[in-house]
């Protein structure tokens, strides 16, 4: 476990955890292919009224962006990132 400016963090990611690391890279895939699995983090937050919102990242570049607003907030008490497998189904989304 790790404090980082009063948050308390418990994982965090790196590239290699991602299968994208761009939402343009994810796009094309979704363009391309109509069905894949691919690997990305969820990360579950806490803020200091005791509220926890679960949210699923997709791409190496929205967790940077994610964890960057989360750390400016005053709000957030701490944040735990765990790595998931992700299915992306065309029909599922239509």
């Amino acid at each position: 476990m790790i404090k980082k400016d009063m948050i308390e963090v418990t994982q965090s990611a790196d590239p290699s955890q991602f299968t994208f690391q761009t939402y343009s890279e994810y796009c094309q895939a979704t363009r391309e292919y109509s069905e894949f699995t691919f690997n990305c983090v969820r990360i579950r937050h806490t803020y200091k009224d005791g509220q926890t919102i679960g949210s699923c990242l997709k791409t190496f570049e929205d967790y940077k962006n994610f964890i960057e607003r989360l750390e400016k907030s005053p709000n957030v008490e701490s944040y735990h990132v765990y790595t998931v497998d992700h299915d992306w189904d065309q029909d599922y989304y239509l």
